[in-house]
């Protein structure tokens, strides 16, 4: 009887907060646009939205309104550094001016450990005329919402850079989000993953926190938050399939697409994607454990206190690239190509694919951009042997050989494209 009388009691708290929300909502709204301004651009007078934590103000920008730089999650810094995300709260009065992008995560060059940020993107004529029927209807339950996550090797990227002003002209409501990236964001240590909570996936689990807070607040951006689909490229695209993977993220997204994604799945020559014990004490052959992680940052005490104390720039410097997402149990209960052989994913439709010639990126930079082009077989077999290792470097070297391509680097390009994105994404249908 006790709990539940308590259970009531906070019940009554909650209410009377978020009424007393809505009061401070209202007032702040009447008197942003009652308040005199020099200027018809100022952007007080922005496009306005009630959230969980209070109002916030964006802008429009060419028939699109932005809601930018909207923190979803508290900053994971200090003692947070490492563990799931939690509520952001209440912003300060109350209101929020959402027009600017909030900070990348911590990666080589910059950012910042509070970083914990999305934008959101409207079409910016909804609710003027709707005589024409626009969008077919769909305003009237809500508009279907994308969700970008952007790639990068789970080591770097943002949010930042990505323009959905196309998409958004076709109906849409767009949300970029920002995520824990390199060893602050996927991370296995001992001592950390003793703590009792999530581990590991910290950057999967921002994604998740950001579609919670999607579909708890979408409805107000005028979104339908039963008609969410996630998108992401390369890093994002793998993030797409962990989240399709994952028994937390079941109900939280009606659609999934997956652009170059599978690079790191759905085959058997990779082995990259590892439990937390085995990352916390061996790693792999291109990621090494939590334990060695820890002693090259001076904590060769293993302790977590420690870790938690090294500076972010220092945490990451001399991490690889890419990244891998790790079986933690229950965020992933199997690594993401086991998952779908057994039929245990959320089943949604997906789109799945990848880009063309997708691996000549990474042959410019890391041979022809930096003044090392690969001119002869001589170069071009011992980059292949480097690409694909000792087993799989001859039959590779049999298969595209030097002299059927104009370049070396075309050939090393064209395996790249064709076993490390395409045939993992044709494996994945």
């Amino acid at each position: 009887m006790k709990n539940s009388e308590d259970a009531n009691k906070r019940l009554d708290h909650c209410g009377f907060t978020f009424k007393l929300l809505l009061a401070v909502a209202a007032i702040s709204v009447v008197t942003l646009i009652s308040a005199p301004t020099a200027s018809a651009d100022d952007s007080s007078h922005g496009p306005v939205v009630l959230t969980e934590s209070g109002l916030v103000i964006g802008s429009t920008t060419g028939g699109v309104n932005q809601f930018l730089g909207i923190p979803y999650a508290t900053p994971p810094v200090g003692r947070l550094r490492w563990t799931p995300p939690k509520s952001y709260g209440f912003f300060h009065g109350f209101v929020f001016q959402a027009t600017q992008f909030g900070s990348e995560c911590t990666q080589a060059g910059g950012g910042s450990e509070n970083c914990l940020f999305l934008n959101v993107f409207t079409p910016g004529d909804r609710g003027k005329d709707k005589s024409d029927d626009q969008w077919g209807g769909r305003e009237r339950h809500g508009l279907p919402v994308m969700f970008w996550i952007h790639g990068g090797g789970l080591i770097d990227g943002s949010s930042t850079p990505y323009d959905p002003e196309q998409l958004v002209q076709k109906g849409v409501i767009v949300v970029t989000i920002n995520y824990r990236l390199g060893y602050l964001g996927f991370f296995a240590q001992s001592a950390i993953d003793a703590e009792g909570h999530l581990n590991g996936n910290y950057g999967l689990m921002d994604q998740q926190f950001a579609l919670q807070w999607v579909r708890r607040n979408i409805a107000g951006f005028g979104g339908d938050p039963d008609r969410v689909t996630i998108f992401g490229e390369s890093a994002g695209g793998q993030s797409v399939y962990a989240q399709l993977a994952s028994p937390l993220a079941a109900g939280m997204f009606r659609r999934a697409i997956s652009e170059s994604g599978s690079y790191a799945e759905f085959q058997d020559y990779f082995s990259n994607v590892v439990t937390l014990p085995v990352g916390e004490t061996t790693g792999t052959t291109s990621v090494p454990s939590g334990a060695a992680i820890a002693d090259s940052v001076g904590c060769t005490n293993q302790t977590s206190s420690c870790l938690r104390a090294v500076p972010a720039a220092t945490m990451i410097a001399q991490q690889p690239f890419p990244l891998y997402p790790f079986v933690d149990g229950k965020l992933l209960t199997q690594t993401i190509s086991a998952s779908f052989a057994s039929g245990k994913f959320n089943r949604v439709p997906v789109i799945s694919g990848t880009n063309h010639d997708e691996y000549r990126l990474f042959v410019a930079l890391d041979f022809d951009l930096v003044g090392k082009p690969i001119l002869n077989s001589t170069e071009y077999d011992t980059a292949s042997s480097a690409l694909w290792g000792p087993v799989l470097g001859p039959p590779v070297l049999a298969v595209y050989p030097f002299a059927s391509f104009p370049t070396g680097g075309q050939a090393l390009g064209t395996s790249g494209t064709d076993g490390v994105f395409s045939c993992p994404a044709r494996v994945a249908d």
